[in-house]
């Protein structure tokens, strides 16, 4: 234990993700073993072995059986490379579109929206690590926002190499799509079991979801009328924008941590 302690973050997180992947490449060596999967198929055949298991028993083989087809042990060799080819290359571009969504957001000087220019750094560009979603301003809060979430040609790319590639390897291991092999023998079971699941999700907090808008919106705007200059338009209307939501929940939890501290009721 006293080692643990001495050892720094780094190296704990070295040690973590050197596990990680011993793990995961010992894992793929069990669902890549043509033996162990005809040893499988032969137990699950065999019924009077298979009723000494016990439920996680049968679970177990159920699911080493499923991570054996989705690695393609089941189709001739050919197939099975191709799979693999698929398997690493999913990973791949998976990789990339994760590494791109995590990249600062640039803009240059030329580009750069008036409220923005008091975020330059390096006098050549801002760069956006987040949406501003914190800042007081009003006009930072949305030329940040808009910058932000502009639409991303390289990251499109990204996401439909990345969808078509996992499209090839469903279908190649015998799935109708992605979904579906990855929720194989899963709790969930199948996408229909999902979408059932979201949308029974969806009824039943949408009125609540109303309902803490609604007190974000008194909170934003007391009651009185808001005129929000958007070019040469006026909207004469209370409105809350997707810039505004993240800051004014900010301030509403300050406020209520202050009323807490002042409670009569809190010990001192």
């Amino acid at each position: 234990m006293s080692l643990f302690l001495a050892t720094s973050r780094s190296e704990k997180s070295e040690a973590g993700l050197s596990v990680l992947k011993q793990t995961e490449s010992y894992i793929d060596s069990l669902n890549n073993n043509p033996l162990l999967f005809t040893a499988l198929k032969k137990l699950v055949n065999d019924t009077t072995a298979t009723q000494k298991l016990d439920s996680e028993g049968m679970k177990v083989l159920s699911t080493l059986l499923i991570d054996c087809k989705n690695n393609g042990m089941d189709l001739p060799e050919k197939s099975q490379d191709k799979v693999q080819r698929l398997i690493k290359q999913v990973g791949v571009e998976g990789a990339a579109f994760v590494k791109e969504s995590v990249v600062p957001v640039r803009i240059s000087l030329e580009d750069c929206p008036e409220a923005l220019l008091s975020l330059t750094e390096k006098n050549d560009s801002v760069i956006l690590n987040d949406w501003c979603g914190h800042v007081p301003s009003d006009s930072i809060r949305e030329e940040a926002y808009l910058a932000y979430h502009k639409h991303n040609t390289k990251q499109e790319e990204n996401l439909h190499r990345l969808l078509n590639r996992r499209q090839q390897l469903a279908t190649t291991t015998g799935y109708s799509n992605f979904a579906e092999r990855t929720l194989q023998g899963s709790m969930a079971g199948s996408p229909d079991t999902v979408k059932d699941f979201l949308s029974e999700l969806h009824t039943q907090l949408r009125p609540v979801a109303r309902e803490e808008f609604y007190e974000i919106e008194k909170f934003k705007f007391h009651g009185s009328k808001f005129w929000y200059n958007r070019g040469h338009q006026a909207v004469s209307e209370c409105v809350v924008f997707p810039w505004d939501v993240h800051y004014t929940v900010g301030e509403m939890r300050k406020l209520w941590i202050k009323q807490e501290t002042k409670s009569p009721l809190r010990p001192e």
